[in-house]
């Protein structure tokens, strides 16, 4: 209530101190291509719940023939769910946000939407992106050691030059390393190759940029492969 009686005059001091040093949030920073991978040593999730879950709901409207099974995508307070999002957010906002944002600026990040995936064997994902979220990430808490059903991350080249500077980083157990994947052995960029593959672990996140476009090829394992999803939002 403070702040909107001070946002009421745009020649406020006070106003323009405040929009400079705390809410002056660059937006287009959010648009620099980035995938974050990182480890949870630990979930506290029941799996058994969520076929329980996908029992009770067989007809979701994300489901699709052939596909792989989708719950619905308002989970992020259900309670089987509820300390996984929080330790997401977490995450989102002490490791992730400084690298869009500077420290001294307000916003966080916070999980808009949550979902499971259970793929059983002949299953796939089709090609899609998230409208309406700024970052989008999956975990994998059930999979075996395999290479089949590989998660595939497509960087668009429109505008990519604006992008050149920026690197793709790639957290592992809390110790970031800054690597940058347009590059190959011989510092020659491979930009165009943007099909980006991975073949991740049990309790491993990885985080993207909501547009990039991302698919998951046919699974061909007999045990079913479990994942959690989300989108989230950066909000003053």
């Amino acid at each position: 209530m403070i702040l909107d009686l001070i946002k009421k005059s745009q020649n406020n001091i006070i106003w323009n101190f405040l929009n400079k040093s705390l809410f002056n949030v660059n937006l287009k920073k959010f648009l620099y291509p980035s995938i974050f991978i990182h480890k949870f040593q630990k979930l506290n999730i029941n799996t058994e719940e969520l076929y329980t879950y996908a029992r009770e709901f067989p007809n979701t409207k994300w489901q699709k023939d052939k596909e792989a099974y989708q719950s619905n995508h308002d989970l992020q307070d259900n309670k089987i769910f509820i300390h996984t999002k929080k330790e997401i957010e977490s995450f989102l906002n002490k490791s992730i946000r400084p690298y869009f944002v500077k420290k001294s600026l307000l916003g966080k990040f916070k999980i808009k939407s949550l979902w499971f995936v259970i793929m059983k064997k002949n299953t796939f994902h089709h090609m899609h992106f998230h409208p309406k979220s700024t970052l989008s990430g999956v975990i994998y808490l059930k999979k075996e050691n395999n290479k089949n059903g590989k998660l595939k991350i497509l960087i668009p080249k429109k505008n990519i030059e604006e992008y050149r500077h920026q690197n793709i980083t790639n957290f592992l157990n809390h110790n970031p390393n800054l690597i940058d994947l347009r590059k190959n052995e011989d510092n020659h960029s491979v930009i165009e190759d943007s099909v980006f593959e991975f073949n991740p672990q049990i309790n491993e996140m990885i985080i993207f940029n909501s547009y990039f476009y991302h698919w998951v090829d046919e699974y061909n394992d007999l045990s079913d492969r479990i994942s959690i999803a989300w989108d989230a939002v950066y909000t003053l």
